[in-house]
């Protein structure tokens, strides 16, 4: 179990941008069954790639028990 679990999401258009964050925490410690890990984020990475070119930022990061992604895309 994670202890004092929360997920934070923030949705923004502005000046044709995009501008999605999401930022949860994890137990860093639990491992998963799931061989496949990480593999999702390399997939959303090739979507985003695919259909919107150089017009998309993703940036995931982690600290200590915090998952953080911030996904800009610019809409023009």
């Amino acid at each position: 179990a994670v202890p004092d679990p929360f997920i934070h999401v923030h949705l923004k258009v502005s000046d044709q941008q995009l501008l999605f964050t999401i930022k949860n925490r994890f137990a860093p410690n639990q491992h998963t069954l799931d061989d496949s890990h990480g593999i999702g984020l390399a997939n959303v990475q090739r979507r985003l790639d695919l259909i919107y070119g150089h017009k998309h930022t993703l940036k995931v990061s982690n600290s200590g028990d915090i998952f953080n992604v911030s996904l800009t895309i610019n809409l023009l």
